[in-house]
């Protein structure tokens, strides 16, 4: 997929500036442009994939050096990493300037890896709100330095796990997303609430958190949950956030779930972001990478039939 005159690379702009981006590039980015399938060059099936491969940096990739990432990364045709902290890439929160500014370097000048999130320990539970705006700050600070798009945070074990939420906790939940999304704006990046959990009907749930967030900074992760499911396909559950969406992760693309109906659906909505897997830890990691690249590849292909579409 080549990048519109609108969604100039990154890694351009480092080039020619050290490291600064401009106001308000990433917030300004579409998210998944619900209402642009024409646009977008068809429906159904046989609308065109503009979304790209990434690989999260745990599992499988958990232990590479920066070194080692970068190299499989491009050799694998995985374009773009989910950064999980304190793994063999060796960023971290604790990383001085000078060490974000060599990461910095490195990942922009030496390769065509996009770094696209960075997963972080920061809940929406209002009894820890305030310690977790401050952590979250920390993360969008070190998404800035490392030029890094957004940093993904999760609802807390009440929302993501219990049963739906009520109007009062889900205000609440939305107040703290909120000033988390504040925080991250301040260094224009953006943040994501991840569909993480088991709870009936968390996609709407999600839903009313960053509507009642109402910040442009906030979006919502996919997650492939089996609880989404119906009548083999996720589209009930894809149409509550379609209109928030910023990042998806994937799991093993074998199971059961429906993933050629969550990439159709991705197509229609002109998703233009990455789709991040998460791939266990395995002792041929290299002959696993290339299976994966190609079921994505032939899963997530125009013409793929879904349930619907049978």
């Amino acid at each position: 997929m080549k990048d519109t005159p609108e969604q100039m690379s990154r890694r351009a702009l480092l080039r020619g500036g050290a490291g600064t981006c401009l106001a308000g590039g990433l917030l300004a980015s579409s998210p998944a442009r619900a209402g642009e399938d024409e646009a977008a060059g068809g429906k159904g099936a046989d609308a065109p994939r503009e979304f790209r491969l990434g690989l999260v940096t745990e599992g499988v990739a958990a232990d590479w050096t920066l070194e080692e990432m970068l190299l499989k990364y491009e050799r694998f045709g995985f374009d773009a990493a989910g950064v999980v902290l304190g793994r063999g890439h060796g960023i971290s929160l604790e990383a001085n300037f000078d060490a974000r500014r060599q990461f910095l370097e490195r990942t922009t000048n030496k390769t065509d890896v996009d770094l696209f999130s960075i997963e972080t320990p920061c809940t929406l539970d209002p009894a820890t709100a305030e310690a977790h705006v401050a952590l979250a700050a920390e993360h969008a600070l070190l998404a800035f330095e490392t030029n890094t798009e957004g940093i993904v945070v999760r609802p807390c074990a009440e929302i993501g796990d219990g049963q739906p939420a009520s109007a009062k906790r889900v205000d609440e939940a939305g107040d703290v997303l909120k000033a988390m999304a504040e925080a991250a704006a301040a260094h224009d990046r953006e943040i994501w609430l991840e569909m993480s959990g088991d709870a009936p009907g968390l996609p709407a749930t999600l839903r009313k958190i960053v509507e009642r967030c109402d910040h442009p900074a906030a979006g919502i992760a996919w997650n492939c949950r089996i609880a989404d499911v119906r009548g083999g396909s996720v589209a009930g559950a894809f149409d509550e956030v379609r209109e928030h969406l910023r990042c998806v992760h994937l799991g093993e693309l074998w199971t059961a779930y429906p993933y050629a109906d969550l990439f159709r659906l991705l197509r229609e909505s002109g998703y233009d972001r990455y789709t991040l897997a998460r791939i266990p830890a395995t002792p041929d990691p290299e002959r696993v990478l290339r299976y994966y690249r190609r079921l994505w590849e032939a899963l997530s292909a125009p013409g793929v039939a879904a349930p619907g579409d049978r």
